[in-house]
């Protein structure tokens, strides 16, 4: 799904705060955690979105329950988000700063899907290959698909490596049809 003006927006201004503050990756983290809570936690979620909880009680509630724990830039941020009534788009916020961060650090993130789990191993000569061809960081999150039969496919933005049992099957039926045509 495609982020909104908006999402941009507070994305792009969340992260250059945080940089100019020198910890962008300790936001990035912070915020990946806080997203992670409020999925699992729905009476943290329900106090968050409910409309008839005055902003003020949310905010005293996150800086109460965060100083501390998270950076001044998250916190405020979170307060923000809050107090503007945006905090549905916070999943989609973070996404979009991770981008800008792995933009500024170099680094292009991809989907490894194979037909068994990976091991850390295999993850990293992986990884360590298309960094190299790529001439940028590569970093892959690693899927489960047992369609594949076995093999790969690697997928970073709009570069597919597809080397998985299933399509070279695809392809040796194909040239069997068109050699017994």
């Amino acid at each position: 799904m495609a982020a909104s003006t908006v999402e941009k927006a507070y994305a792009e201004g969340l992260y250059r705060a945080a940089k100019k503050a020198g910890h962008a990756p300790a936001v990035a983290e912070e915020l990946a955690a806080f997203v992670k809570a409020l999925e699992g936690d729905k009476q943290l979620r329900t106090f968050l979105t409910t409309p008839a909880i005055p902003s003020a009680a949310k905010r005293q509630t996150l800086k109460k329950t965060l100083a501390g724990k998270v950076s001044a830039s998250t916190l405020n941020f979170l307060q923000l988000l809050v107090e503007k009534r945006r905090q549905a788009f916070l999943a989609s916020i973070h996404r979009e700063y991770v981008k800008l961060l792995d933009a500024d650090q170099g680094i292009v993130r991809g989907q490894i899907h194979q037909a068994v789990s990976a091991d850390d191993t295999v993850l990293g000569r992986a990884e360590k290959v298309l960094s190299q061809s790529f001439g940028r960081a590569v970093h892959l999150e690693s899927r489960v698909d047992p369609a594949l039969i076995g093999g790969a496919l690697v997928r970073i933005g709009d570069f597919l490596i597809d080397g998985s049992f299933k399509s070279r099957l695809k392809a040796l039926e194909r040239r069997m049809s068109r050699s017994s045509a």
